[in-house]
């Protein structure tokens, strides 16, 4: 009965939007064996979750929507996209972390199954 409460969270509630293009067994993910360091585990898993305190999540259920949007890029909402592959205060970061694995979606790199590629 879990399984099954959760597959309908999983499919219905807003917040797992992310969560849903990539989970869709109710199973262990290699990342929480692979990644050795603790506080990039509970980053991934924040991103994954659609948790990760940027401001798209920070301010979800605000009445100003423009706290939503990215500090660096004033106009653009900082949604898990921007803050993973767009924003140019993140590409030191982006160009040291994710372009050596090829990261060139956020659905696509959720999905990676082997966390050390």
């Amino acid at each position: 009965m879990f399984t099954q409460e959760w597959t309908a969270d999983i499919r219905d509630k807003e917040r797992y939007v992310t969560y849903r293009c990539f989970k869709k067994l109710f199973e262990a993910e290699r990342y929480l064996s692979d990644i050795d360091i603790f506080c990039f585990r509970v980053a991934l898993a924040q991103l994954r979750l659609g948790v990760l305190p940027i401001n798209n999540n920070m301010y979800r259920y605000s009445d100003c929507p423009t706290n939503r949007n990215c500090v660096f890029c004033p106009d653009v909402v900082e949604n898990e996209d921007h803050f993973l592959l767009v924003c140019p205060l993140y590409t030191d970061l982006r160009n040291r972390f994710l372009v050596q694995k090829g990261a060139q979606s956020l659905q696509a790199m959720l999905q990676w199954k082997d966390a050390k590629r």
